[in-house]
């Protein structure tokens, strides 16, 4: 419930400290653009389950998660009208 500029101020704080001071910090947020552009590792958690797992930067690259959660279809075009994630996540689940 942040201001977009709020939201983008605190995770330039946090990323400085990460890199300045060396502390991992854990970070659980809703929006999947601003969270991959600033963390090195990313959990994709769908209905309490980790779906996706890996560098950020990969995962950022990857078509099923651009279209599902930045909006963008491997056409070029925008927005598809999902309701759940990939069913290929399903297999792809890590185990505790």
């Amino acid at each position: 419930g942040l201001a977009p500029f709020l939201v983008e101020e605190i995770f330039a704080i946090i990323r400085r400290l990460n890199l300045d001071e060396g502390l991992s910090i854990l970070v659980a947020e809703q929006n999947a653009v601003t969270a991959l552009r600033y963390v090195h590792t990313a959990y994709i958690i769908e209905n309490g389950t980790v779906g996706l797992s890996g560098p950020a930067d990969e995962l950022a690259r990857r078509d099923d998660v651009k279209e599902f959660y930045f909006g963008l279809t491997g056409d070029g075009g925008r927005y598809r009208d999902w309701t759940s994630p990939p069913r290929s996540w399903l297999s792809t689940v890590d185990q505790f």
